[in-house]
Order: structure tokens, then C-alpha cells, then sequence
């Protein structure tokens, strides 16, 4: 006992000297004030390299488009998790060892995201989160998460044709559901259309033109006020090339979809377009007040890169009285470049075509999304060339292609 106290005694000693050095030590000059101030400001003007990495992650992350950064770190991919903004449902847990360890990372190294891209993780590019998008990912998750792979979705806010762009210079993305008509929006000399394929059509997303009962034609809207969604939507993109196809020159607005009802309540516009999958949420609690209705789109050899479609009193008690409304569709693909031949993210999209199409029938019929009637597996899309693997495999399944479609919506047998 007597050795532990002595060895603290001249610990003690040190800490009385300095606190009788700190009470009788002089006041501080006025130079000596400035000088302090000085060090204070230089120290402001010049972040620790700690806070300095922060900052420039931060406005990196501000400046990249969302959707285009590489994998985030496991940390932040939990979090995403639980807001639903990654879809990682039923998988077997992750081992200690290999690239399924990188989960349990907290960096993004160099070496991670050669983990990554080489591990089982698809990542999913999207320019629109609409009412069907979350459900159709966590479906097509569920499904191959059982061939040891892993989907992860990313919004892209600059549009249909710059993620057809992104996609096409071979960007951190392996793959994007995109809307069909945007890849012929392209230019013909637009170097991203070169490299773009698709695998599969997906769900289709239907033209909705609300106006009120007078307009009975859609003819009638030539000249006339007629709003189509701010320029980076599908919306926007669609309502052009369809107005353009028929021949008719409105006058385009393009304000958001809520502000565009009030709009058409007020009688400042004569029309506005919404185009997704139906029923929209939106549109089905629209207040119509009788006043307006849903106006038919006629499908003709000019709108050849759409599927005739209708819409019903089931989807749109308010603004469809009795008979369904004939209108058109346009057909979402799961796109990807053409990767080269060999190359780690080529095998892995060929594991992805093997597992999407081998379980289609049971992401279809056990539980999924209505929407899912309408997923053609084997169906053409206009303008597009399918990818090679996913060709492969349908010729090579070609006489049990039956089982992939199941004679059910009258619209799908028109495709």
C-alpha cells in the first residue's frame, strides 16, 4: 500500500505546480490577444484534414447525380435498409470470409469495390420511384436473392435519356428500368445507343390524358393548354412523341402533376397527361366533381412504339362513368449495356438472365404484383436488341415458352 502512495506523490506534485503556474501567470497582452485570434481564424480557414475529407465527400455527394456513385459502404447500405430504399429481403447471411465479408466493412476501398463488382450485387438504375416500381424490385429481389445475388435500386432525377447516356458509357450501374420510347428519343449518332440492350420487358405504364367533358377528342386539344410534368419524367418524354405521332400541336405547360389539378380545376389549362402504371394514386384521388373525364388515345400504325391499352371504372370510379376508355401504353425494359464478352460484370448479368428467367413464373404467381401480368419475358420492344445471353436463353428454352405467359389480360395478347 505504502509503495502505491509513493508512487503517486509526484503525479500529485505535478499537478499542483501546474495549476499555481496557471493562476499566477500574467494577463495576456493586446498583441498577444491578436495573435490568439490570429490562430483561431487561420484555424478556421484551414479544416484538419479530417473535417477537410469530410467536406469533399459531402460536396462530391452533392454533385453526382444520384444513382451514378459507386457502392456505398455496408454501414450506410443497413440504414438504406430500413428507410427501403435497398431491398434485401429473405437472403442467407453473409459469410465471415470472401465478398460477401464486405458488408461487415465500414470503407470504400479500392479493393471493396472490386469485391463488389465481382460479388453477386446488381445494381438497378431508375429514373422514376412510381406506385409499382418498389414492389416490382422487392418481387424480382426476393426471387434471384436464392442464386446468390443481391439487387440494389438507385434513383436517377435527370431523366429517361440521360440514364440511357449514363448507362451506355459503362457506368457503375449494371442495368436500369427505363421506359421503351426513350431509346428512340435518341439520336441515331448518339454514342449510347450503340452499346444499350435489353433483357426483358417489364410492367407497362399507361397514357392518362385528363381534361374536362367537353374535350371529347383528342384532337380538340390542338392549340390548347395542355400540361405534361417537368422535362426530366417519363411523363414529359412520352406526352411529346405521342402528341407529335398524332399530329396535334398543343400548347405544352410543364408543371408538377398536383399543381397541374388545380390548374385543370381552375380552367387555367384545357388537359394535363400523367403516363405510369394505372391505377395512379393521384388521378384516383383527383375531385372531379363530374366535370372531367379521361379521354381516349386511338392506337394506329403511327404509335407503333406503344400497346394499345385501356383503363376502367375499377381503376377510376371518378373520371370513368361505364365503359372502359381505349388508350395506349408504353412498356418498361430492363436495360444493360453490352458488356464485353468474359468480363466480371458481363457473368454476372448472365447470372442475373438465368435467375430472372428461371423463376418468373414463381415471382408471377407466388405473390407478386398484379403488374406482373403484363411482364412479357418473351416479348419484343421496339427500337431495342435484346441482349445476347438473353436471347441465348429463350432459344434455348424456346418449346416450354408457353409456361412463361399465362393467357390472362386481353391487352397483354396483343404483344
Amino acid at each position: 500500500m505504502y509503495l502505491r502512495v509513493s508512487s503517486l506523490l509526484p503525479v500529485a506534485a505535478s499537478f499542483l505546480v501546474t495549476i499555481t503556474t496557471g493562476c499566477s501567470a500574467p494577463k495576456p497582452t493586446q498583441s498577444s490577444m491578436q495573435t490568439a485570434e490570429e490562430k483561431s481564424v487561420h484555424r478556421a480557414a484551414a479544416p484538419s484534414p479530417a473535417r477537410a475529407s469530410i467536406a469533399a465527400r459531402k460536396s462530391q455527394r452533392d454533385l453526382t447525380p444520384e444513382g451514378t456513385a459507386p457502392f456505398e459502404a455496408a454501414a450506410g447500405a443497413r440504414q438504406r435498409i430500413r428507410t427501403g430504399h435497398i431491398l434485401d429481403l429473405e437472403h442467407p447471411k453473409p459469410s465471415r470470409t470472401g465478398p460477401a465479408a464486405v458488408r461487415s466493412s465500414t470503407s470504400t476501398s479500392p479493393k471493396m469495390l472490386s469485391e463488389l463488382a465481382s460479388s453477386g450485387f446488381v445494381k438497378v438504375l431508375t429514373t422514376q420511384a412510381d406506385d409499382v416500381f418498389p414492389r416490382f424490385i422487392a418481387d424480382l429481389n426476393r426471387a434471384v436473392s436464392r442464386d446468390q445475388l443481391r439487387v440494389f435500386s438507385s434513383t436517377f432525377r435527370r431523366g429517361n435519356l440521360q440514364a440511357l447516356r449514363d448507362l451506355g458509357s459503362f457506368s457503375v450501374s449494371d442495368m436500369a428500368i427505363v421506359q421503351s420510347d426513350a431509346i428512340t428519343a435518341l439520336s441515331e449518332d448518339d454514342p449510347a445507343r450503340g452499346p444499350l440492350r435489353y433483357i426483358t420487358r417489364l410492367y407497362d405504364k399507361e397514357f392518362h390524358l385528363v381534361a374536362s367533358r367537353e374535350i371529347t377528342d383528342v384532337r380538340q386539344l390542338h392549340g390548347r393548354k395542355v400540361n405534361i410534368d417537368k422535362p426530366a419524367t417519363g411523363t414529359h418524354l412520352s406526352a411529346r412523341r405521342v402528341f407529335e405521332k398524332l399530329g396535334i400541336t398543343p400548347v405544352f405547360s410543364t408543371d408538377d402533376q398536383a399543381s397541374s389539378y388545380e390548374k385543370l380545376r381552375s380552367g387555367e389549362i384545357a388537359a394535363a397527361v400523367y403516363v405510369g402504371p394505372r391505377p395512379h394514386r393521384g388521378l384516383a384521388d383527383f375531385q372531379a366533381d363530374g366535370r372531367f373525364h379521361l379521354v381516349g388515345i386511338p392506337y394506329g400504325p403511327e404509335l407503333a412504339d406503344y400497346f394499345p391499352a385501356q383503363v376502367n371504372a375499377r381503376d377510376y370510379p371518378n373520371l370513368i362513368r361505364s365503359e372502359p376508355v381505349e388508350t395506349v401504353s408504353v412498356a418498361t425494359v430492363l436495360a444493360v449495356p453490352n458488356w464485353p464478352e468474359g468480363s466480371e460484370r458481363y457473368k454476372r448479368a448472365v447470372r442475373f438472365v438465368d435467375a430472372y428467367f428461371s423463376r418468373y413464373t414463381e415471382i408471377r404467381d407466388v405473390g407478386g404484383h398484379p403488374k406482373w401480368e403484363e411482364a412479357n419475358p418473351s416479348g419484343t420492344a421496339p427500337g431495342w436488341e435484346r441482349f445476347r445471353p438473353a436471347q441465348d436463353w429463350l432459344q434455348r428454352h424456346g418449346p416450354g415458352l408457353h409456361w412463361l405467359r399465362r393467357q390472362a389480360a386481353p391487352t397483354a395478347m396483343l404483344r
